[in-house]
């Protein structure tokens, strides 16, 4: 078999079934963030030179804002530091891979291998990440260049509690094992601006710098390679769906699952799931509020509207967040899809044999990547209407598997046909 069929032996590291573990879920940012740190520096500390003193004198409010740029760049800065720390510290890390490549429905198993004489406590959180790294281009100060964002994918996670601090003179080794899901994307780097790749990443508390590593391993599949969409396609941007293992939730319920009043089915998604975003849009709102009343409050009426219009903009989200709710009613054939505020919704209603698909996506995010902390929203992919999105803001990953596998009982139920998987259409 040639290369282009066996992708996975142009990286050496791959072949050792070895890979090295690097402090960084994007190693090719790490000069980006020392570039802007550079700059936010210089340009704070020549605008505190300049205006400092006199900004000072005049107005407390406007020399906080000469502190803007000097914070961003003693951030990055402490940041950059902490990476190369780790860097150091955990320098010759590598996991150590059963099988290359791993492929798609089955499991991805290794060890990962920390150098003699570093200490690791318990417990351990390893966590197996599918990402999607986009790239744009973008025109700044020094010319054409591209931006990098990575979106997660699909994400499991496990705790290895191990059996206690490893000794100074032992290597840890801490083992690995997950299983990936049969309908997921495989490693691709054939088109350069919509790349997808696995990462493992693990972590743990330790004295100085914490233990974080991130190993990039080959995931395929056993025959074929799915076509990914070319940049300036419809279906380019468009969140890829990976199955999610359906487990009720035990804590804090966002969906309420009850008799409708047709006799039928209601899914009922809480206004609860938005609070990180319901308290980030009022934080938001209530500082631009504070900005306009103590800049802007005297400016003319045109500036002062268009402020004003901002801020109402932020207020809406923020009401939005805390209190708007979605429902889904199976019921009689057809599925009601409902948003309500204060009792003003509007609806869609769907007869089940539009329904080919019920997927759980991950539709936003907090951070990028690895390090991303995801939001899973539920979408009906229909014949006739397109995809109709039923609500998101789910941030646990096994309740929207599990009222992925709810919706399709419901439908599956009326039509008496088999229970078929998420990966199935429903008609």
């Amino acid at each position: 078999m040639t290369i282009d069929q066996q992708p996975w032996l142009t990286n050496p590291d791959w072949i050792r079934k070895r890979v090295p573990g690097i402090a960084s879920p994007n190693e090719g940012a790490r000069s980006a963030s020392w570039f802007t740190c550079a700059v936010a520096l210089v340009i704070g500390a020549v605008g505190l030179f300049l205006k400092g003193t006199s900004t000072w004198n005049r107005s407390i409010g406007m020399f906080l804002l000469l502190l803007i740029f000097p914070a961003i760049g003693l951030g990055l800065l402490c940041w950059n530091v902490l990476l190369r720390v780790r860097t150091r510290k955990y320098s010759g890390a590598y996991f150590e891979m059963d099988s290359l490549p791993f492929f798609v429905g089955h499991n991805l198993t290794g060890r990962i291998q920390l150098p003699s004489g570093v200490p690791l406590p318990r417990p351990v959180q390893v966590t197996l990440n599918c990402i999607r790294r986009r790239k744009s281009s973008s025109r700044g100060m020094t010319g054409a260049s591209k931006i990098t964002w990575d979106e997660l994918v699909w994400r499991a996670k496990k705790l290895d509690d191990g059996m206690g601090p490893v000794a100074q003179s032992e290597s840890a080794s801490i083992p690995v094992e997950f299983s990936i899901p049969s309908d997921a994307p495989i490693t691709s780097s054939a088109n350069p601006d919509d790349q997808i790749l696995w990462s493992l990443k693990a972590q743990a508390k330790t004295r100085g710098a914490n233990f974080v590593q991130y190993f990039e391993v080959p995931v395929f599949a056993t025959s074929g390679t799915p076509a990914r969409p070319e940049y300036g396609d419809l279906n380019f941007y468009a969140p890829i769906a990976v199955s999610l293992p359906p487990k009720a939730s035990s804590g804090h319920r966002h969906v309420v699952i009850r008799p409708s009043d047709g006799g039928g089915t209601e899914f009922l998604f809480l206004a609860n799931r938005h609070w990180g975003v319901a308290r980030f849009a009022t934080a938001a709102c209530c500082i631009w509020t504070a900005v306009i009343r103590y800049f802007f409050w005297t400016s003319d009426s045109l500036s002062f509207s268009l402020f004003v219009f901002a801020d109402v903009l932020l207020l809406y989200w923020a009401v939005w967040s805390w209190f708007s709710t979605s429902s889904a009613s199976f019921e009689n054939g057809t599925v009601t899809v409902r948003n309500s505020l204060f009792g003003i919704s509007k609806s869609r209603q769907i007869a089940y044999g539009e329904v080919r698909q019920i997927t759980s996506p991950i539709t936003s995010e907090s951070g990028q990547g690895a390090e991303a902390i995801p939001s899973y929203a539920i979408y009906l992919q229909t014949s006739s209407q397109g995809t109709v999105e039923v609500a998101g803001g789910l941030k646990d990953a096994g309740e929207a598997g599990y009222i992925v596998e709810r919706m399709q009982a419901e439908i599956n139920a009326y039509s008496g046909s088999p229970g078929r998987s998420r990966s199935q259409q429903l008609v």
